[in-house]
């Protein structure tokens, strides 16, 4: 019975804004003006906040916390009747007797159209916390009883206030770890001798060369893991240039895991380092990051020959010619496969 009351009073009310917004355009001098329905539709959009904002306060910290809050109230017309909701809730009034008390305030106190909506809305959201509703389920409750343009500008709203939390949190966060990492100072870690030296020194050439759009890419393919292993074998420079192209907050996680992480084996440093050079000849295959294929294959050319360790500079060039036809020759092959079944398909 109560629930078709107060449905029904819902309907009657909305009606109600609805004749005064159509009103609006008329000659008649008792309808409200434009900036009164632009203010009395805030009222409503900064109600549904609060009562947000309050049932979320009740599922962290109980109900009897609401009492502080409600002395603290003020800002915007119907607070009073909040206030008084609130207390009989902190009061422990039992659920029937709360339910008759708000309606017999409802229809003895001289309201209408918006200000009656308001008190609609507080009353629900009050029993609801009561009840112990979730407050994603009182807000979304309270949005479907709001005209449905006010749902939207509400919706509005909290898009852009979470964007300026989410930006005030990103400038926030404590970048110290991740500029300790990259200091100049800091060089690579392998001598000449070793067996990865050259995967690591290309890996780092190629980071240095192409723009951040192709090193955002690449560590789009990259596990996180294998990022901070390898970066235990990078140039201060190099770990640079890898923080610079992460969104903050993941860059100050990696830094976090990478002082977690501790030492690691040089061979697994530069394993990690050889897995996102893979990456990257990859997508410099398909035309996704570009770079030089001379200089890259060239420099592949080099690393295959260290260890043949030929007696003439003119025998390298000679080896690295033919290592570089037989990629380019590869390339065109397998470019020319790639047209073919995009035509079949």
């Amino acid at each position: 019975m109560m629930k078709d009351i107060y449905f029904f009073e819902i309907r009657k009310r909305i009606d109600e804004i609805r004749n005064l917004e159509q009103n609006i355009i008329s000659e008649n001098e008792l309808s409200p003006t434009a900036t009164e329905i632009t203010a009395n539709k805030n009222m409503l959009i900064d109600t549904v906040e609060k009562l947000v904002w309050l049932s979320n306060m009740a599922r962290r910290e109980g109900l009897l916390a609401l009492e502080s809050a409600a002395y603290e109230m003020e800002g915007f017309p119907g607070v009073k009747y909040l206030k008084i909701m609130v207390l009989l809730v902190c009061d422990g009034t039992f659920q029937e007797d709360l339910e008759e008390s708000l309606y017999c305030r409802y229809f003895s106190a001289p309201l209408s159209d918006y200000a009656a909506l308001q008190y609609l809305l507080m009353m629900y959201g009050i029993m609801a916390m009561q009840a112990g509703k979730n407050p994603r389920l009182i807000e979304e409750t309270l949005l479907y009883i709001l005209p449905e343009e006010l749902t939207d500008e509400y919706e509005r709203r909290q898009e852009e206030r979470n964007e300026s939390d989410e930006l005030q949190a990103i400038t926030d966060l404590d970048m110290s770890k991740v500029d300790a990492l990259c200091s100049e100072d800091i060089e690579t870690c392998v001598n000449t001798g070793d067996e990865y030296y050259y995967v690591v020194k290309m890996l780092e050439e190629v980071l240095s060369q192409v723009d951040d759009q192709a090193v955002q890419r690449i560590l789009r393919d990259v596990d996180n893991a294998d990022l901070e292993c390898a970066m235990k074998v990078m140039s201060g420079k190099t770990r640079r240039i890898l923080f610079n192209n992460l969104p903050r907050r993941l860059a100050v996680m990696v830094a976090e895991d990478y002082e977690f992480m501790g030492t690691v084996r040089l061979f697994d440093a530069c394993e990690a380092c050889r897995k996102i050079f893979m990456v990257f000849l990859k997508l410099s295959e398909s035309g996704e990051v570009v770079y030089s294929e001379e200089l890259i294959f060239r420099e592949m050319a080099t690393l295959f020959l260290s260890k043949k360790d030929p007696e003439t500079k003119a025998a390298i060039k000679e080896s690295e010619n033919k290592l570089y036809k037989l990629w380019k020759e590869y390339l065109h092959h397998s470019n020319r496969q790639v047209g073919e079944r995009r035509n079949r398909d």
